[in-house]
């Protein structure tokens, strides 16, 4: 995991992440390193930056490599949009020249933990049905009892998926023989992956995948980019985000997530946090989604005591405390969604009001330090508390403005520069601490 900063107001944009990057295998953290790059100047003509966080690799390459791959080909982009579809599509490159086995591993990903839900839903089924009703007497009652409870479960997760969007495709043109390749590949997977109960029904969890990988779900490995600075039209900064997952009939799966455009007739400043955020949304909102559920449990429980104390004081008949009780169970639902539509959201708003008001006028020095000390924040809070410390070593800060282009301001180095004078000189840098911009 990790934590990453924008800020905009209309001179320019800061961001700013930790190093933090965590290896795992399924749900099980294997290694915390400290030294991951995960801000990089965009292109070496316009000032523009991008930021990568969760998945670190696409199909097998890591992001860095692409990233500079993209930026030392990339022509000049009239806006930050033009220059974030140029990267997305750039993307291509990477998949069709991907070997089957990482194809695989990136459906799988999606895949795999689906199939695995689906199919201990199906075991947990299977042993409701025995506790509950016992084993019925003939092999065919059993049968016919457990395939019900089957169709069930698939119903099921058959109507989630109807539920969620359409996904978003990044356009190409489409390859009928690219289809059938991809539907093989995951009745391959899904057979791999589920056990004997669920394998005879390992087509129709297949056909709920394949409707899963063309829905907007988005998977935990997915690869988060963000996108800002200047492209050659604009005034003041932009901000897109994406979030990249997996691909399908050989068209990657993104979906825009974020988007800001500062303006004069419009937003004047903006923060935005990515990845782990909840401690940056306490700070900007006052309230992060945690603090939400707690406020929220805590007064359905209590407005729910007043009233069963107050029916309860009441000498009423057995029809009238029941129709009492309707009253205030209705009562009671509406006050909750009132606090969640409108309390929260009017506190939420005027917190960060207050603190975009103060970021609109704040000098790129200030926005740089601001955005550290937000991450700061979040590491601080993960070293202090339970669990892996996800968030955490050197913080990486650019500012990106329109006329001094793409800055750092703070950024970790893997190498003595007094050793690497070399380096210097084929990139054309001064080799002066002080003065140094490492091309990254």
């Amino acid at each position: 995991m990790t934590a990453e900063i924008a800020i905009l107001n209309k001179t320019a944009v800061a961001l700013a992440s930790d190093s933090a990057v965590t290896i795992s295998s399924g749900n099980q953290t294997l290694k915390i390193f400290e030294s991951a790059d995960k801000l990089f100047e965009l292109s070496n003509k316009q000032p523009l930056g991008v930021m990568v966080y969760n998945g670190m690799q696409f199909m097998g390459v890591p992001v860095e490599a692409v990233v500079k791959s993209f930026r030392a080909k990339c022509q000049e982009f009239q806006t930050v949009r033009a220059a974030a579809n140029a990267f997305l599509k750039y993307l291509y490159h990477y998949v069709d020249g991907a070997p089957p086995d990482e194809i695989k591993g990136s459906i799988s990903g999606v895949v795999v933990p689906i199939a695995h839900e689906i199919n201990d839903a199906m075991e947990k089924a299977l042993l409701d049905l025995i506790r509950t009703d016992g084993v019925p007497g003939s092999a065919d009652d059993f049968q016919e009892a457990q395939r019900k409870k089957f169709n069930e479960v698939l119903s099921s997760y058959r109507s989630r998926v109807a539920d969620l969007g359409p996904a978003s495709f990044l356009q190409r043109d489409d390859r009928k023989q690219q289809k059938r390749t991809y539907e093989q590949l995951i009745d391959e997977i899904v057979r791999e992956s589920v056990g004997p109960i669920a394998h005879a029904y390992a087509g129709e969890i297949a056909e709920i995948c394949k409707n899963v990988l063309n829905s907007s779900y988005i998977s935990s490995s997915k690869t988060g980019i963000v996108f800002a600075g200047f492209g050659e039209d604009e005034i003041f900064p932009t901000l897109i985000s994406y979030e990249v997952d997996s691909v399908f009939e050989a068209k990657i799966r993104a979906f825009q997530t974020d988007e800001c455009d500062i303006d004069r007739n419009g937003k004047k400043a903006f923060v935005r946090p990515f990845a782990q955020k909840e401690m940056v949304d306490r700070f900007l909102h006052g309230l992060d989604e945690r603090l939400q559920q707690d406020i929220t449990r805590f007064s359905r429980e209590a407005v729910q005591k007043i009233s069963d104390g107050i029916i309860d004081a009441l000498d009423l008949k057995d029809d009238d405390r029941g129709g009492l009780n309707d009253l205030a169970r209705r009562a009671e639902k509406k006050f909750i969604q009132q606090l969640q539509k409108d309390a929260f959201t009017s506190f939420q708003e005027r917190s960060r009001r207050e603190i975009e008001s103060m970021i609109e006028f704040m000098p790129k020095p200030e926005l740089a330090k601001m955005a550290e000390a937000l991450i700061d924040l979040t590491s601080i809070k993960r070293k202090v508390t339970q669990g892996m410390e996800t968030v955490g070593g050197p913080v990486d800060v650019a500012v990106i403005s329109k006329h001094d282009g793409f800055v750092w301001v703070k950024r970790k180095h893997y190498f003595p520069k007094d050793l690497n004078s070399r380096y210097f000189e084929r990139n054309n840098l001064p080799n002066e601490p002080h003065e140094t911009q490492e091309e990254d």
